[in-house]
């Protein structure tokens, strides 16, 4: 696979990230570099996609560049910036700002199969958004690969609503009820990553899965004091 041309500015960006495990920069003129880089990005909505931006907030950062460090980090093997970058994006498509399909495209074509992004892209299509307003003429040209795991994705879940008679209709297939409720109820009718923070992280032993539980619970128990304290 081979590395996409990449700006000084994402070099620097991804040196931080992996002496500090996060992205952020100091550079006050991040946003025009960006800018420079990657042009004026609009997300599907049309949308300015640097609307909010804020240098030591990559959730506020356009997806091309997100996915961009994303590929970097792939590429170089340095899972502690494809986490950092991940999170990032989780939180970014939390605050309602759809991606492009060039971005999608671009992810596809510079990962491999078992990416992580990959499933990333595929689940906040398929579970999050309205596939079904997407227009079809929006879908020509889309890499194979996500199609068909939107599509398998789309035809695994179930709805966030189902009747009563079709609910007892698939508990009765087992006896094992428990478990079952939980597949029914949950793991089907919401994107997985909403259930397992650490979902679309990669993790070489138990322990650093473990480290990585750990420090997002703390993160977000930062994030609602400051929360707290901007609404206070």
């Amino acid at each position: 696979m081979r590395l996409p041309d990449t700006s000084t500015t994402l070099s620097e960006i991804f040196v931080q990230g992996l002496y500090h495990k996060k992205l952020f920069s100091d550079n006050r003129g991040l946003e025009q570099k960006l800018h420079l880089k990657f042009g004026a990005l609009a997300n599907r909505e049309g949308d300015h996609q640097y609307k909010g931006f804020m240098a030591k907030r990559p959730e506020t950062w356009p997806w091309r560049v997100l996915i961009s460090l994303y590929v970097l980090g792939d590429y170089l093997d340095a899972h502690v910036v494809r986490i950092a970058a991940v999170d990032a994006m989780i939180l970014r498509h939390e605050k309602s700002d759809l991606m492009t399909f060039d971005d999608i495209d671009f992810a596809f074509a510079n990962t491999s199969p078992d990416s992580k992004l990959r499933e990333l892209l595929v689940h906040i299509t398929t579970y999050d958004p309205d596939i079904g307003s997407t227009a079809r003429e929006d879908l020509i040209g889309m890499p194979n690969e996500f199609l068909v795991n939107v599509s398998m994705t789309l035809s695994r879940r179930l709805p966030n609503r189902q009747c009563q008679s079709c609910y007892q209709s698939a508990l009765s297939w087992s006896n094992r009820q428990t478990r079952y409720q939980l597949i029914f109820m949950s793991l089907r009718t919401v994107r997985p990553g909403r259930l397992n923070t650490c979902y679309y992280h990669e993790h070489s032993t138990e322990e650093e899965e473990r480290d990585c539980a750990a420090r997002v619970a703390r993160e977000k128990v930062l994030e609602r004091r400051e929360q707290d304290r901007n609404r206070g």
